[in-house]
This record gives structure tokens, sequence and C-alpha cells, in this order.
């Protein structure tokens, strides 16, 4: 399996030497890093000192092994501990001994992972001949992540001030290399107002669209998908209401004027109408084809959609939609579905900053505005985009009941061209901006008005 004896004990030596690196080795490293067991119980015995108090160094090492038994038992040779303390190690190679111990460590945990992957396959092969073989490669995936995620190499949860600031300047260096060669670093949604106010929709982001039945939201997903890939996103979309033939064909539906998402129910009416198909598939496939890639996420679970979200974002998709959360399902269990859809949306948030990815869900909101599916979803979100039907105002009318007639309010009637485009929460950017829209729920397209025409309607 691969080790390092030379690289454990010169991270050993380099402790003795100076012990305030043991801080450092703590936050970076578990005992099980540590391939010997030798190293290994030196090196859990200097943890415990550390968390005592006492100071580390070699004889009251010794002192405290021998008191324990532990040089008996044969976990560490008399004088071990000196031997590594007197060693000729320079300190300054405490960076080098860390990265070559953790890196043998990820080796042999990425090992550990994959035989019990080839475990569950061969068991699949006895045992679960009935199921599919795609949930078994998705688990056996899932196994090999685990084992690999506990070996992160972070830098440590914690910093002053002054270490964040200075990471802060990296950041904010990076950004503007990218943004002076031209890279976007935000995912514009097509809306001015909301692309002005807020950039975009950033890598490390969960935004929640959410409305009543039937008010245009898996339309506004679209939409921001489909202006995303014309700018050179790459998406991908989990439908779970409709199919993914019928999710293209509500991308050609928006692409014409000329015909709308019925023309899959009764066809073509005329030439026309066969001609502008033609030529919206065309237009299609040459602008953003290869950009949108469509799943049919009906009953998958939750953990299976992030494992591929991590294997599509390998291949450079950055922007993901869940178009509904509420059908989606978990292998986990949490006694009642708003606890389930809790975690469910946890896992889609969490995987949003550990992958580095956007991610955009749809879900459905209660008549009193309240999100259907859980409340988590709200505090998740970096952003919630609330869409609401336009109502025409109430007026005084008169109206007939046979040979009799009176006065009263008419009934206040959807507009079913406008919805507005609420944001209801966002942290740090536009937070109760209201957005008019004009809609077409049969061409399944949504736009932000201008004020001018704002103004004329």
């Amino acid at each position: 399996m691969p080790n390092s004896q030379e690289a454990e004990e010169g991270l050993l030596s380099c402790i003795f030497q100076d012990p305030d690196r043991i801080m450092e080795a703590r936050a970076k490293l578990q005992p099980e890093a540590f391939y010997h067991c030798e190293t290994r119980t030196i090196f859990e015995e200097l943890l415990t000192m550390d968390q005592e108090g006492i100071p580390l160094e070699s004889v009251a090492l010794n002192i405290r092994l021998n008191d324990q038994g532990k040089i008996e038992r044969g976990l560490v040779r008399q004088g071990q501990a000196t031997i590594i303390a007197c060693s000729l190690v320079i300190p300054a190679y405490f960076d080098r001994y860390l990265k070559m111990i953790h890196d043998r460590w990820t080796l042999r945990k990425g090992i550990h992972g994959h035989l019990l992957a080839v475990r569950l396959m061969f068991r699949h092969l006895t045992d679960r001949m009935e199921s599919e073989v795609a949930g078994t490669l998705t688990d056996c995936q899932n196994i090999v992540q685990m084992s690999l995620d506990g070996v992160k190499f972070d830098t440590g949860s914690s910093a002053t001030l002054r270490e964040c600031l200075s990471e802060h300047i990296d950041h904010m260096m990076e950004l503007q290399q990218k943004k002076d060669a031209g890279i976007e670093t935000l995912i514009p949604t097509g809306f001015p107002t909301l692309d002005r106010r807020a950039g975009g929709i950033g890598l490390n982001e969960y935004w929640l669209v959410t409305g009543p039945t039937k008010s245009g939201k898996s339309v506004l997903a679209g939409q921001i998908v489909k202006h995303a890939a014309r700018r050179g996103f790459k998406a991908k979309i989990y439908t779970n209401e409709v199919q993914r033939v019928s999710y293209a064909g509500r991308f050609l539906a928006s692409e014409s004027s000329e015909f709308d998402g019925t023309v899959e129910r009764h066809g073509f009416v005329n030439r026309k109408q066969q001609n502008e198909y033609s030529r919206a598939i065309t237009a299609l496939k040459n602008s953003i084809g290869d950009f949108i890639i469509i799943d049919n996420a009906a009953g998958k679970y939750v953990e299976d959609v992030v494992a591929d979200m991590r294997l599509e974002a390998r291949s450079g998709t950055v922007l993901f939609v869940v178009d509904l959360i509420g059908k989606l399902r978990t292998r986990a269990s949490h006694g009642n579905r708003e606890r389930e859809l809790a975690h469910i949306s946890g896992c889609l948030s969490d995987a949003t900053k550990t992958l580095g990815i956007a991610c955009l869900v749809v879900a459905q909101e209660n008549e009193d505005g309240a999100v259907r599916e859980s409340k988590a979803l709200g505090m998740d979100c970096e952003a919630w985009l609330k869409l609401v039907h336009v109502r025409a105002e109430k007026r005084r009318g008169t109206v007939k009941f046979g040979s009799s007639s009176s006065e009263m309010d008419t009934q206040d009637e959807i507009i079913r061209n406008r919805r507005k485009l609420i944001v209801q929460l966002a942290r740090g950017f536009a937070a109760g901006d209201v957005i008019d829209c004009a809609f077409d729920g049969a061409r399944f397209f949504i736009a932000e008005l201008d004020n001018h025409r704002t103004e004329e309607s």
C-alpha cells in the first residue's frame, strides 16, 4: 500500500523542533494518515499531550509511552521517539512531508473504496440480479466518493481576519483576471434588472423558483437555461414532470412565433408551420444543441442526482436545474415528507458549494404563498424568485339575474400574457425587486418588459 516512513518520521521530527506545527498537523491529518504503527502511535500521543498542555518533547513522550505499556506491547520501540526527535531534519520541510503523507493516505483510501465497490458489483451478480445495474453503479460511485471525502486536504476552517483579507485579495485578483480576459464568472439570467443587480447566478449558488400552479415556473427556468447556453454555459435539466422529448419541444416552441406547444398534440396545420419547425430545429442544433442536457429524472433519488452532478461538473457543466424538487426521493429515512424534502434540499445546496456549480430548483407554492415542499428550501437558497399572476383591477358593474340587476364588484381576472417576477430573497443583492414580464405559456416564453413598454401598457 502507498506509504512513506521517511515522510512520517520527518514530519514528527519537524513537530519536535517546532511544536507550534502540531496545530496545522491536527487540522490537516488524522492519525490513520500514518501508515506505520509506530509513527501513528507517536502522533496520537503528541496530539493528546498538546491537548493537555504538556510540552512536546521526547523525554516526556517516552515516559508516557512506557507508562501506558505501548513500548512493552511493541507499538513503539524503546527510544524511537528520541531518535526521531534528534534526526537531522529541516523544519522548513514540514509542508513537503505533510503533503507526501496526505497524498499516500488519499491513495490508500481510494484503493479501499474501489475494493468495496468491486465487492458490491460482484454481490449484484449473486444477490441482486433483478435490480437495475445503474443503481448499483451509482452506489459504487458514492462509496468511492465517500472514501475520498474524509481525506480532503483542507487548509483549515479557521483563520484570522488578516488571513481572510489576504484570501479575499487573491479572490478579487483572480476574478479581475478572468474579467479582463473576457471570461464570465456569473451565469446571466436574461432578465436585465436581475442581471444588473445580481450580476447573474454564482457558480456556488443555490437558487429557488416558486409560484402557484401554472404560473410559468418551468418556463422561467427553461428561459434562464436557454439564455445561459447562448452565452456558452453548459447546463443540465433534471425533469420529472415531462419527458425530455416534450422538454425539447418547449425550447422549439420558444424559438418561433408560428407554432406553440400544442403542435405535439395535433401536428402541423399548414406548410408554413412545418417549414418554421425545420428552421427552429436547425437554429437550436447549431446554437445551443450541445450546451443543454436533458435528463428524465422521474423517480430518481437525490443521491443519484448529486452523483450525476459530480460527473457532469467534471466535463464542464456548470448550471443544473431540478424541475420539480418535490418529485425527487431519498434513500435516507426522515419520518415525514417535509423533513425528507429538507434533506433533499440540503444535499443539492451542499453540492453547489463542494462542486462549484450553480443549481436552480423549481418548487410549488401553496395558496398562501408558502413553499409547499418544505420551509427549508427558502433557508437553503441564495436567491428566491417568485412568479406571481397579474390580475385586472376590480371594477363596479351591473350584473343581471333574470329580470333583475344589481351593482356589484366584478371578479378580478388573471391577465394571461403578464407575470410579475418578485425577488423574494437575495443575499446581498436585489431583494425586493419586482420585475414586470411578458408571458406566453403556449410558446413557453417569458421576458422582462422594458420601462418604455411597461409605461405604454
